[in-house]
């Protein structure tokens, strides 16, 4: 609703309200075990065929059971009022978002045969399995501690599932003031503030949250920080020593100045800039998944050999060597989901230049800078892997045998911190002529210089290349510095269009056949993006990069098959890997000065054109009808690509393979304009 009190002086209100519900049910297995000869959640594959286990197999992805309602609401409320040569704006908003969500992770136990195919071949011959995963109700109750079994910590036969729905809430405030300044006649100044408050995810049931706080509130750049985590225990949410999940950031403000000016007051050159603070939310699956954590919801990951379970005999039900109808069991060491409880927000600083200059009545130039420098970014890093406890904690062990964890009550623990940074320059050069010397024609030049550097480009690590889950050390982010997976450095597009003039002027059959075609080409190249090369030969649970003690071998394409190539071949590369001498693996630093860097290796760059070529009939002055004709990669230029998930070695052999891609689309369509 808007309403006008005054000429000056006007309110904008806004209330929203949105509901969104999605389902995606389980198969048609319904609750049963997963079967895998070698890693979980991965079809098992020999040489061309995939192997048919129990469960879902051959598609993982389908036991996951997820859907429910989300209910968002929002109050917006805007002010303006104009007072000589101010214009002041001022409001605010309030969101509400309830979030009804089950999601059955790990509700079918993944029964895995072996670390390797080999191993699992033999493992399923035997009937004993390699690991056993499962998500368990462990009956209010926590792992036991040093695996010393107590009644704080058995739980009783048979064993079922917990709880897979939350019905979390979130709100989130914001209020703002902005003077548009009139300063001169040529000059006007953009100067306000933005106040940003994210509240903290609770459950409708406080009891059903819980989170792993440490005895001091500190990060894990801190270098007390391993220590702490052996002494961290998990509470619910309600009893934790911040009073909720994690603690909020009520102090989010964010400056924003901006500044126009008409530089010759002709209106031919101008010149803008601005700064300003963005504030992100911390929400989503990143923080819904502490649903995982004790003592309503546990994820057992049994080792054969560990946790008290010498062997793991394979089963047909669910709950594996956990199922029974009576008596008690240890409950085992549990997966957390951990959001660091002192989580700083996100927040990014925005940087942007332009100036434009007219040329003449239809050329424009057009030069921008815009820049970034993100803080506190979002991440998702291991934090209790095998060997942390060796390594950090000092337990002894024999090198390449070195198992042992921070906190022992605890298996695998995924940290949800803020421990990322970037930062972003790009300029870009614009160049448009319209209606070239009357010919009908207008081009767009375009060309782009970006540099993007991180030391995490996505929170869940989720590109090909990205083989750990965060950093390559958790505890100094900056190792991991260089080029973002997305960093594109060059850019050229070139754009026009053609609407030919030359049958302006023809009648009958001539108009309709030779007037009223348009030509759409547009070129555009770039470099490639970077990639990373892994050395995984001494690697327990975290891959570190290529250490070459050589020059990188020159990239050869050797055919291997149909558009597939070998681009690197490291078989006579005599790497000497890194291995630290505590834990005889190479998943701890320092790492040596040599180590390659994050994203050191450029992928190919590549080109395409496309065309469009439509032709207008009119037949009255409201209608019209539009043939249209769209060649994509109008050349059937195929370019070359990496393939990123080969580039490791092993060994000091490997392969990096990639290949050529790309055909022409051509699309027919019809448009009819009234």
């Amino acid at each position: 609703m808007t309403h006008a009190f005054s000429e000056r002086f006007v309110s904008q209100t806004k209330l929203e309200f949105n509901r969104f519900n999605n389902d995606q049910p389980l198969g048609a297995n319904g609750v049963s075990p997963n079967y895998y000869l070698g890693s979980a959640n991965v079809a098992t594959q020999l040489g061309n065929y995939f192997v048919a286990m129990p469960g879902y197999g051959l598609n993982p992805g389908n036991s996951v059971p997820f859907g429910g309602p989300q209910n968002f609401g929002q109050l917006y409320e805007d002010l303006s009022f104009v007072k000589g040569k101010h214009e002041i704006r001022w409001g605010g908003t309030e969101t509400y978002l309830r979030d009804n969500r089950t999601f059955g992770a790990y509700e079918e136990s993944e029964n895995i045969f072996g670390n390797s195919i080999g191993a699992g071949m033999d493992n399923l011959a035997a009937g004993q399995l390699y690991e056993f995963e499962s998500a368990i109700n462990p009956q209010g109750k926590y792992p036991c501690i040093n695996g010393v079994q107590t009644t704080a910590c058995t739980v009783t036969l048979p064993i079922g599932p917990p709880n897979f729905s939350r019905s979390n809430r979130y709100h989130e405030s914001a209020l703002y003031i902005q003077d548009s300044w009139k300063v001169r006649p040529r000059l006007t100044l953009n100067l306000g503030v933005r106040w940003e408050y994210f509240g903290v995810q609770h459950n409708v049931n406080p009891e059903l949250d819980s989170n792993f706080y440490l005895p001091a509130l500190i990060g894990p750049q801190n270098p007390a920080f391993p220590a702490a985590v052996a002494a961290g225990q998990v509470m619910p949410a309600p009893q934790s020593p911040v009073g909720g999940l994690w603690a909020a950031s009520p102090l989010n403000f964010a400056p924003r100045v901006g500044i126009a000016w008409d530089v010759f007051g002709d209106g031919k050159t101008s010149l803008r800039g601005g700064y300003a603070i963005g504030y992100e939310r911390n929400f989503g699956n990143v923080t819904f998944n502490v649903e995982f954590n004790p003592p309503n919801y546990a994820v057992v990951d049994l080792i054969s050999g560990t946790s008290g379970f010498n062997t793991i005999p394979a089963g047909t039900t669910n709950y594996g060597i956990l199922s029974g109808s009576s008596g008690s069991v240890a409950l085992p060491p549990s997966e957390l989901r951990w959001v660091q409880p002192n989580i700083p927000q996100s927040y990014a600083h925005l940087i942007s230049a332009s100036i434009e200059h007219e040329f003449f009545k239809n050329t424009h130039l057009e030069v921008d800078y815009s820049g970034s420098i993100g803080v506190n970014q979002y991440d998702i890093s291991y934090a209790n892997f095998p060997g942390t406890g060796n390594y950090y904690g000092g337990v002894p062990c024999t090198p390449g045998d070195c198992e042992a964890t921070l906190n022992n009550q605890y298996a695998g623990i995924n940290l949800r911190g803020a421990g990322g940074h970037s930062t972003y320059n790009a300029m870009n050069v614009r160049y448009d002529i319209q209606d070239i010397r009357h010919s009908g024609l207008t081009m767009r030049f375009n060309y782009t210089y970006s540099h993007s550097i991180d030391d995490l480009s996505d929170t869940f690590s989720s590109s090909g290349n990205q083989f750990n889950l965060g950093y390559t050390d958790f505890q100094n982010p900056s190792i991991d510095k260089g080029s973002s997976e997305f960093d594109n450095r060059h850019r050229v597009a070139i754009m026009g269009i053609w609407d030919v003039p030359f049958a302006k002027n023809t009648h009958g059959v001539a108009k309709y056949v030779l007037d009223g075609w348009e030509f759409a080409p547009i070129f555009t190249a770039r470099t490639g993006a970077p990639y990373s090369i892994y050395d995984i030969t001494d690697d327990n649970y975290i891959y570190t990069r290529v250490v070459l003690d050589q020059a990188m071998p020159a990239a050869t394409r050797i055919s291997s098959g149909t558009d597939q190539f070998t681009l690197y071949n490291f078989a006579n590369i005599a790497t000497n890997a890194y291995v630290n001498p505590k834990c005889g693996c190479s998943d701890f630093g320092p790492f040596p000065a040599n180590m390659t860097g994050r994203d050191a290796f450029p992928t190919p760059g590549t080109w395409d054109l496309d065309l469009g070529m439509y032709k207008n009939l009119k037949f009255t002055e409201t209608k019209s009808l539009q043939l249209r004709l769209e060649a994509y990669n109008a050349f059937n230029h195929a370019n070359f690509g990496v393939n990123a998930g080969s580039a490791y070695i092993s060994g000091g052999a490997g392969t990096i393979t990639g290949g050529y891609n790309g055909d022409r689309n051509v699309q027919l369509g019809a448009k009819i304009v009234f």
